[in-house]
């Protein structure tokens, strides 16, 4: 909730743990001041998170929608590079390549996107533990969602839904 102190604050590395907990309009004001002026500096935003266990963190999956959503027409795989634009009304467009886009009347510069899963086991920390059992005690879909990493499982309409989401996938 206090994003908006960074307005204006430069800074190469945004790192934002658990992300599902935060609004998407929030993680992308703080993406907004992810520059540098020194040349040949890489910047980087990344994003780490457990799946969203409701409706508030779905923003992620469709973000991240080529490598999360199995009805995507055009899958990814983890760690495959795609590149996006935002048009006027602050939807993510998907384009080919890094190659600036007119849209608009505007030119707009691609920014890549790459979505890498994780689990317990590449953990080297956490795995040489008993947290699976922990894990593992979890009520599903929880389980399948935090233990996995199933970005699908735990997924629940908003209460303010109109049309199921199990009805528009049937």
């Amino acid at each position: 909730g206090d994003e908006q102190s960074w307005q204006g604050q430069p800074h190469d590395f945004l790192g934002l743990d658990e992300v599902v907990h935060f609004l998407e309009k929030q993680v992308r004001f703080l993406m907004g001041w992810v520059r540098s002026t020194v040349t040949g500096q890489r910047t980087r935003t990344v994003l780490g998170s457990n799946p969203p266990i409701d409706a508030d963190g779905d923003w992620i999956v469709g973000m991240f929608r080529p490598w999360l959503d199995l009805t995507h027409p055009n899958p990814a795989k983890p760690g495959e590079l795609r590149w996006y634009v935002t048009d006027p009304d602050g939807k993510d467009l998907e384009v080919p390549d890094n190659r600036p886009v007119e849209l608009g009347g505007r030119t707009l510069i691609p920014l890549s996107r790459t979505f890498i899963p994780a689990s317990l086991s590449d953990n080297p920390f956490l795995s040489r533990t008993t947290y699976q059992a922990n894990l593992d005690a979890l009520p599903e879909p929880l389980r399948s969602a935090v233990r996995d990493g199933n970005f699908m499982a735990a997924r629940q309409d908003s209460e303010w839904q109109v049309i199921p989401t199990a009805w528009v996938i049937a």
